[in-house]
């Protein structure tokens, strides 16, 4: 269960749900799974092809005193349910007076916060005690009594059932005999509906809006019941199931403003174009005429003549603090782009996908570590054209240093999620996995990419690069001068662009997907 306020998600069956005779089970999950979170547990619902239920009974759950016990706190804290049917993330529909509102990202709500109508009490924590869980198939082609499911909705009630024991057993799942009659398949009776609803009458009609009166408090014996509804979809293809949750049901319209962004493109185009035609011709034509002069004296008065190119050695000059570091940042982030490059490209051709429930995350992991070569093979031929002497210092910290600092956050962080004891804290067999990972893949190649680049050549560059006495450098302004010049760069020249750039990025591949 998961919660937007306070971001720990809780184990399902921590509250007191119903839960399958014999306890539940954990699925078998991957690396990618593990660190996500994702704890896929068997459930005590049981649904039958083909064949609707009505308001079946589950079980009856005692949750305590209302205001104080454990599922009223997460109702407080707006948690929500995901469920799974068949690997496919159930839907949320939230049903009014006047509208149907269908939502297929972030679960359905366990219950909600309102004035009770009976005593006029504010916030009280209502239970979402009853579900129509609606399921969509589609015939398999070419094979007779064959269906898949493509799609999942729960629609979650709060009905108020008034019961009498059936037997002595009062809580608890329910059984494993199931008895069937001419019209379905449904559960045995733990209870009697007192007050039952036309759907609980068994006259084939499911639960809808217009049943419901007053909501069920969430305190007390709770009776929990729940409708199957099947229904045949012979337009949604089992391999196109997926898309109405990678494009977020049409959250982003499938044609962009072609016509603007084209002519955006067009104008950027031509204008680098002019650019790069005076630069070139300028510069190509100034450097024969500095190169073909012979005598210094004769560069020197070029050079008083045309100031720009007594900077020429600035431009590839290497830093004079730390150069090391400074070749460790570009190796880091030449393996990280690779990484992105690699995920994109594998994405686009089906490789990957979301509906593989943590492969995304695995292979991001295998992949980053697998460019662990392009990491430590940048650091290192930057570091042999810096002349730096501590080489093999920068290929440790390739090695070691962003992979150090981000397991260094995701272990705090795990610890933080282990004392609120979320479900969203890995074992410690997933940290050991990783440091494998790390230890075993990822260093091994960043140092055998730093091997082949120090056997490499240094980068040549168009013009040598001169120290600090070659050309006497003006005064560093004041250190609140710099950080004012910094944030002022970087909200017009990094920011703004960039707010810019992913928007439009954002729309392309949520078109072009």
């Amino acid at each position: 269960m998961t919660s937007i306020p306070t971001l720990l998600p809780l184990d399902y069956y921590d509250l007191p749900f119903c839960a399958p005779q014999g306890g539940h089970k954990l699925d078998k999950q991957n690396l990618g799974e593990n660190l996500a979170g994702d704890r896929i547990q068997t459930s005590p619902y049981y649904l039958q092809m083909k064949t609707d239920m009505y308001c079946e009974q589950l079980c009856v759950s005692n949750l305590g005193r209302s205001r104080t016990n454990k599922l009223a706190k997460a109702i407080q804290k707006y948690y929500h349910n995901n469920w799974l049917v068949d690997y496919l993330p159930a839907a949320s529909k939230v049903e009014d007076e006047f509208t149907v509102t269908t939502r297929y990202l972030g679960g359905f709500p366990i219950g909600y916060m309102s004035q009770d109508p009976r005593n006029g009490t504010q916030n009280q924590a209502f239970v979402f005690n009853h579900v129509n869980i609606e399921i969509m198939y589609h015939a398999v082609d070419l094979e007779m009594d064959k269906y898949r499911v493509v799609r999942a909705t729960v629609e979650p009630f709060s009905i108020p059932h008034g019961f009498k024991e059936l037997d002595h057993h009062l809580e608890g799942g329910n059984s494993n005999n199931y008895m069937t009659n001419d019209m379905q398949s449904v559960l045995p009776k733990l209870v009697n509906i007192t007050n039952p609803i036309e759907s609980c009458k068994r006259l084939q009609v499911h639960t809808n809006f217009y049943m419901r009166s007053v909501g069920q408090l969430a305190e007390g014996h709770v009776l929990f019941t729940y409708d199957v509804i099947w229904i045949e979809n012979q337009d949604l293809y089992w391999s196109s199931r997926w898309d109405v949750y990678l494009n977020m049901d049409n959250f982003v319209p499938d044609m962009v403003h072609w016509l603007s962004l084209a002519n955006s493109v067009v104008v950027c185009v031509m204008l680098l174009g002019i650019l790069v035609v005076a630069l070139v011709c300028c510069l190509r034509k100034e450097r024969n005429q500095y190169n073909s002069l012979e005598t210094d004296e004769e560069c020197s008065e070029y050079v008083e003549q045309h100031g720009w190119i007594a900077i020429r050695g600035d431009v590839f000059r290497p830093p004079s603090f730390l150069p090391s570091v400074f070749a460790v940042i570009c190796g880091t982030g030449a393996q990280l782009m690779c990484t992105a490059s690699l995920i994109v490209t594998f994405s686009a051709f089906g490789f990957m996908s979301s509906a593989r429930s943590g492969h995304f995350i695995m292979g991001t992991l295998v992949t980053f570590a697998i460019m662990g070569a392009v990491g430590g093979y940048v650091s290192a031929r930057l570091c042999k054209t810096f002349k730096s002497a501590s080489r093999w210092r920068a290929a440790t910290l390739t090695a070691f240093g962003f992979p150090g600092l981000s397991f260094g956050v995701f272990f705090l962080i795990n610890m933080i999620e282990r004392a609120h004891k979320s479900t969203k804290a890995v074992s410690l067999w997933t940290l050991l996995t990783l440091i494998l990972l790390w230890f075993c893949v990822e260093v091994p190649l960043v140092f055998l990419g730093a091997f082949v680049g120090y056997k490499c050549d240094p980068i040549e560059f168009p013009f040598e690069p001169v120290g600090d006495e070659a050309r006497r450098l003006p005064p560093r302004r004041p250190w609140y001068n710099r950080v004012l010049i910094f944030l002022a760069r970087a909200i017009l020249f990094d920011i703004i662009p960039f707010a810019a750039f992913y928007v439009e990025l954002f729309f392309i591949l949520g078109s072009a997907w």
